[in-house]
């Protein structure tokens, strides 16, 4: 169980700065994982650009909550596959990066986003799937999925959203300690924020 408790703003920034580490490390497992497979690209400097389809995507992400509900059984069973939005590019201008349709029972997510926060966009819809349906619960338990999976992409990806998340809630309470944070990231890492 996960104990849920206030926290101060040195204990956040130390999260930043752990996050920060974490996802600067997956971002060079990735990096290695796309030189040795050839496909994609993930350069130091450069946005990370992905080799998968989003069907290869969305039946990683799938795998990732089969490997999860071994481990927590209210998270096993049956998960339909995440569709992509014909309109993305205007889901994006909304800020919406997905969306759940309980009538349908269906995640869908908008694949005009980065390819770095894809795999955890359709980790946090199919989270929904399960009847997590407030967005902090979805959000930590699509991370979980992401890097529990073992898979570069989506430890990556999960990674990024969880730092994302922290620094955004450090720059509300404290933007210096944010910037400090932001100092630590690596020029990839940078790159895909």
């Amino acid at each position: 169980d996960l104990e849920i408790r206030d926290s101060s703003k040195e204990e956040l920034f130390e999260l930043c700065m752990k996050l920060t580490e974490r996802t600067n490390e997956a971002r060079e497992i990735l990096a290695d994982s796309v030189k040795k497979g050839g496909i994609g690209s993930c350069e130091e400097n450069a946005p990370y650009i992905s080799g998968m389809t989003h069907r290869e995507r969305a039946e990683a992400c799938l795998q990732a909550y089969r490997k999860l509900g071994e481990k927590y059984e209210v998270l096993s069973g049956y998960y339909s596959m995440a569709k992509p939005v014909l309109l993305s590019r205007l889901m994006s201008e909304f800020n919406i990066t997905g969306i759940y349709f309980p009538g349908t029972v269906e995640a869908n997510v908008n694949t005009d986003v980065p390819d770095c926060e894809k795999a955890a966009t359709i980790c946090h819809e199919l989270t929904h799937l399960r009847g997590f349906m407030r967005e902090d619960e979805a959000n930590y338990l699509g991370y979980k999925a992401c890097v529990e999976s073992g898979n570069p992409e989506l430890v990556y990806s999960g990674y990024i959203m969880a730092l994302t998340h922290a620094c955004n809630r450090l720059y509300d309470i404290d933007p210096i300690l944010y910037f400090e944070v932001l100092e630590n990231y690596s020029p990839g890492v940078n790159a895909d924020e």
